[in-house]
Formats: C-alpha cells, sequence, structure tokens
C-alpha cells in the first residue's frame, strides 16, 4: 500500500510538473495569502486602454499592456516606442512581472534604474494623492531594488506628450541618429560623433578626432569638441561649429552640421568621408556583455596607439623584464579568483609574471552617464595590480612595470572616460580583423592632445 501511495504521488508531481513550473517559494502559502497573476493582469490591463505613467528623475515614462502579453514602452526622451513581451509568474506571495528590454529607455537615467523583472506585492486601490483620480501600482526592481510608481493615466496624454517625436521616426528608421564612426576614402579612422537625446528640443553633440595638430604629430592624439544643436527640418546645426579639424591624412575638415535629409548622413565640412554607425559598440567591446579578450602592444605589432602608449608596450621596464602583450576585458592564466566581469587589464612580461588591474565592480555599469552610448569609464580597483601568471615578480618589478606602463594606465583608468569606437566593418587593406579604438576625451593629457589605443580582438 506504501509502494501505491509513492507511485500516486510521483504521477501526480509529474503532471503537476507537466502543468506549470513548480515555484518552491510558494510552498506554504494559501490562496488567501497569495497575489495571483490574474490579479494584477486585471489591474493593468482594465486600465484606460491599458495605459499607465511613471516620474524618473524629472522624466516621464509610459506603458500601455495589452492583453495578449505585449507592451508599448516609450518615453519623454527622444527614444522609439518599442513594443516588447511580458511574462507573469508568482513568487511566494507576490507576482514578478517580467518586461522585455525595459532598459531601453529607462538607460537614460542612472544604472539604479535600469532593470527588466519588477515584483508587485499588492493589487492597488484609487489613489486619490495625485490632481485627478487614478490607480496607483507599486513595481519594485528585482536587481535593483528601486521603487517605481505606476499610474493609470488617459492614452490621449500619451499621444499629445509623444507627437513632437513622430518627425524623428524616419530618422531612427534610417539609423541616421545613431552615433557615427568618419572614416577617409581609404578607411582611416579620422573621428567620431556621438549624439545626446535628450528630448525633441534637447539634442546635443560630442565630437572626438585623431588630429596632426602640430603637423609632426604623424600618429595623432585625439581633440574633443562638444556643441548643442538647433533643428532646421532634417539638418542639425551646431551652435558652436568646429573649424579646422586636422586629420592624420593630411586634410584640414570642419564640422557645421548634421545633414539627415538623404538616405545616409552628411557633415557639412566634411567631403569624401564614410560614415558608419557605431551602435552596440559597448555591448560589442564589454566583457559582461561579448564574453571576449582584446589585446594590442607593439611587441607583437598588434593594433596601434599614440606613441606615449605605443612605445610602452614594448621593450625592458627593469633589468631582465620586458614587456610580452597587453590583454584587456579577460584573462584567466593564474590569477588567483579571476573575475573577467571586473574588466581587467593585464599587462604581460616575457617571463610571465603579469600584473593585473581590475577595472569595475563585478557587473557594474561601466557607461560614464547613461546618456551618451558610447562613453564608458574604468576604476583602478587594484592599486599597482596584482600579481599573476606562471612566473614570480617582486615589490620592485611591480612599481617598475607600473612606472613604466603608466601613460597606458593613466589613458585606461582616466577621469574623463573612453569614448568605444567599433571598427569592424571598414575591410581596411583585406584585414577582416574586429577592431575597437577607445578614444579619451582628456585633451590636457600630453603637449598634443589626448591619447587613444586600437585593441585587437581575440577570437576563441
Amino acid at each position: 500500500m506504501n509502494k501505491l501511495s509513492y507511485i500516486y504521488g510521483v504521477l501526480c508531481m509529474f503532471l503537476l510538473w507537466g502543468c506549470n513550473t513548480i515555484d518552491l517559494s510558494d510552498v506554504g502559502y494559501g490562496e488567501s495569502d497569495r497575489l495571483k497573476s490574474s490579479d494584477v493582469k486585471e489591474v493593468l490591463y482594465n486600465a484606460s486602454e491599458g495605459c499607465w505613467i511613471t516620474e524618473c528623475e524629472g522624466r516621464e515614462f509610459f506603458f500601455q499592456f495589452s492583453k495578449d502579453g505585449t507592451v508599448i514602452l516609450d518615453s519623454d526622451f527622444l527614444e522609439q516606442a518599442i513594443e516588447v513581451k511580458t511574462t507573469f509568474a508568482t513568487s511566494g506571495k507576490a507576482v514578478e512581472l517580467t518586461i522585455d528590454k525595459c532598459n531601453v529607455h529607462f538607460q537614460n537615467l542612472s544604472s539604479e534604474y535600469v532593470d527588466t523583472k519588477f515584483m508587485i506585492t499588492e493589487v492597488p486601490a484609487v489613489d486619490a494623492t495625485r490632481a485627478e483620480e487614478s490607480t496607483k501600482l507599486i513595481l519594485v526592481g528585482v536587481a535593483t531594488g528601486r521603487k517605481m510608481e505606476l499610474h493609470t493615466v488617459a492614452k490621449s496624454y500619451i499621444e499629445t506628450k509623444v507627437a513632437p517625436k513622430a518627425e524623428f521616426t524616419e530618422l531612427f528608421a534610417k539609423n541616421l541618429l545613431d552615433n557615427q564612426v568618419i572614416c577617409d576614402a581609404s578607411g582611416n579612422l579620422i573621428g567620431y560623433y556621438s549624439l545626446a537625446l535628450a528630448g525633441v528640443s534637447d539634442i546635443s553633440v560630442k565630437i572626438v578626432t585623431l588630429e596632426n595638430k602640430s603637423g609632426n604629430d604623424v600618429n595623432g592624439h585625439t581633440q574633443y569638441y562638444e556643441s548643442m544643436l538647433v533643428k532646421e527640418g532634417k539638418v542639425f546645426k551646431l551652435e558652436t561649429p568646429v573649424e579646422g579639424i586636422k586629420a592624420l591624412d593630411g586634410n584640414t575638415y570642419a564640422f557645421k552640421a548634421i545633414d539627415c535629409s538623404g538616405e545616409t548622413v552628411a557633415v557639412e565640412g566634411m567631403s569624401g568621408v564614410t560614415f558608419i554607425s557605431n551602435k552596440d559598440a559597448v555591448t560589442d567591446f564589454d566583457y559582461v556583455t561579448a564574453g571576449k579578450e582584446f589585446s594590442f602592444c607593439k611587441e607583437q605589432n598588434k593594433g596601434a596607439a599614440c606613441d606615449e602608449i605605443w612605445e610602452c608596450t614594448k621593450g625592458s621596464f627593469t633589468d631582465g623584464g620586458t614587456i610580452a602583450d597587453i590583454n584587456l576585458m579577460k584573462y584567466d592564466y593564474g590569477w588567483k579568483n579571476a573575475d573577467c566581469t571586473q574588466r581587467p587589464l593585464v599587462i604581460w612580461s616575457w617571463w610571465f609574471a603579469n600584473l593585473a588591474f581590475r577595472s569595475s565592480e563585478p557587473g557594474a555599469n561601466i557607461r560614464m552617464n547613461n546618456v551618451d552610448k558610447d562613453w564608458i569609464h574604468f576604476t583602478n580597483l587594484s592599486g599597482e595590480g596584482e600579481t599573476c601568471g606562471g612566473g614570480a615578480m617582486n615589490p620592485n618589478q611591480v612599481k617598475d612595470m607600473n612606472a613604466y606602463t603608466k601613460p597606458l594606465l593613466d589613458t585606461w583608468f582616466n577621469e574623463k572616460g573612453l569614448f568605444v569606437i567599433r571598427y569592424d566593418r571598414l575591410n581596411v587593406a583585406g584585414d577582416n580583423k574586429f577592431y575597437i579604438y577607445l578614444l579619451c576625451p582628456d585633451t590636457g593629457a600630453t603637449e598634443n592632445g589626448g591619447m587613444w589605443m586600437k585593441m585587437q580582438r581575440k577570437e576563441e
């Protein structure tokens, strides 16, 4: 009899598993204690056409939920509205709501708002604290712990608020409002510009170039410019135009206006150049999202850099100690408690006694401000570095390597950050390798301007 009871119990378990996934956190809660997904759905869908609003850091974000399990996300930021999927699941007494790509609009705020999973602990009542009575629903980010208040709103209000963005729809669809890489006719990098799209009347541009300002700086240094933009139709004019951009190809360019009236972007003052979208450059570079390793150094003729950095990636930093390679974003050879989500910079020596510099908290957001999508910042968490590899390095050698590679370390950890430029689509001189440029906007770093480096992705 006991054996039959056991078999019956196992069959019941399999039948339950086939119907739904068992959430062990629900064990011990009765139906009256637990908030149900159906309760939350009823509140979301029965609002005025499923429309909700939340205010964060003075900006408005909009949600329109549909019974088919989708939601349209929008905001008063100059971002496209997107339609994504939602899922609901019980979690203890609460309901977990997942909104795919919810961070697309919230990524323009600080990192504490970037979340896609939210806990809902109670069904709301009418909120009479607002000017007009509405329903309030509280969501708490699973990853961030941030509380977000959703309030019902009329669909007409959302339509009025986002209407000014309609004229940008075509420009987004053609990728004309992407950040752009600028190259000369031979495919050599001239520079890059990024748009900060805070709102329809709040658009600015940042420009980072590689220039030979002195005429004797063959490999160039970075120059940095920024300006507000004034929209005239599909042309965005710089309030502070840039003149005299002395590129490494020997030509002089200007940057006066961004023309988005054609099928491809054009810049007044830059004829004969090529513009290439830099979309997702940080995603392709960051170990957390790409899982790749990059390297560069003069010793092995991989990549490139401004003179100061290039010279410190070859040669002897101490008696018997010479530079062998520079690895970036990933390293696990003889490194105790290696964690590549901390984006390490590792300097190799020829006897495999190496220094690793952890460059972020594990998996942290490395973007400089969450508005400029290609601007990142690293923090030196390891001081003079952590010894690793198969050899040994004494304290004096550690100091010598730090001193020898100072231009590299100062640039990697520069407080003004680095702009990430993807350089993989140009097929320059038959070179199909994937490269990333890091351009530092700290133009006071040298008498010629800021420093830069070009690194090559190591394919697995």
